[in-house]
């Protein structure tokens, strides 16, 4: 089942370039290939063709997209937005080389387009923004930041990637919600900021870099640890509540190499 969003936007790529930058100085450039574009079904084709710049891309199969999140849901018992533990796809089903917040970080899953707390009772936040992208489940935090990181195929030695992309959904306000894209060492390599669309809309954001780099994706959301507490209202100054689903990334088969005394 796939949940149709309140508004439709016209599929067209806002930016797609190559850029160069340094991860620190003396470092060699960083080759990527930016994304950016407003989505209304996982068929679109900019879809695809983002999947297809992937070195190692598997399909639906090998990554978290065309609702092949919803074991989640099944596991969490329905609807309701239920906190889901950092290594449940680790765990689940290793063969996704992903895990999905770090420790100390309260992941949600809904099956309802978060019309429901955690906790019980109506959220108050959601207003019928929130729809999921692709199947009937999405994902949010308590709080405004999610980590993800990656393994190699035994699904427990940490591994680099070199794609990697999520859809965000109902992001109304410039430079509080994107990507920002890590290494190894913990140095960001690339900030990418998901452009402001309609309300409810839903925008992809990503980067293919050209050889495995990518430690860690640290994705901001918005102002989502006030959610919950009230409506939003990002037109006048408040906050901006926002939720993600679709990921999309390459299997790693790179370790992360170990660091060696200096």
């Amino acid at each position: 089942m796939r949940l149709k969003l309140r508004h439709r936007l016209p599929l067209f790529a806002v930016a797609l370039f190559m850029l160069g930058c340094s991860s620190s100085e003396g470092d060699p450039p960083v080759t990527q290939t930016l994304f950016q574009f407003s989505v209304s079904s996982p068929g679109d084709t900019s879809l695809a063709e983002f999947d297809g710049t992937i070195i190692n891309f598997a399909g639906p199969n090998g990554s978290i997209v065309n609702g092949q999140e919803s074991f989640v849901a099944a596991l969490h018992g329905g609807a309701t937005a239920s906190l889901t533990p950092s290594n449940i796809f680790a765990q689940q089903s290793p063969s996704l080389q992903v895990v999905i917040g770090a420790q100390g970080e309260n992941v949600l899953v809904s099956g309802d387009s978060f019309a429901t707390l955690a906790g019980g009772g109506a959220n108050p936040s959601a207003g019928g923004d929130f729809g999921a992208f692709s199947g009937a489940t999405n994902f949010s935090v308590i709080g405004n930041t999610i980590t993800v990181t990656f393994t190699t195929m035994n699904g427990t030695t940490p591994g680099l990637v070199n794609a990697f992309g999520v859809v965000f959904t109902d992001v109304e306000v410039a430079d509080k919600s994107g990507l920002r894209f890590l290494d190894a060492d913990g140095g960001e390599i690339l900030n990418l900021r998901c452009p402001p669309g309609a309300s409810g809309a839903s925008q992809f954001i990503g980067a293919v870099f050209a050889q495995p780099q990518i430690a860690s994706v640290q994705i901001d959301m918005g102002d989502n640890a006030n959610s919950g507490s009230g409506p939003e209202d990002p037109m006048n100054g408040g906050d901006d509540y926002i939720v993600i689903d679709d990921f999309h990334y390459d299997l790693s088969q790179t370790p992360i190499p170990l660091s060696t005394p200096k």
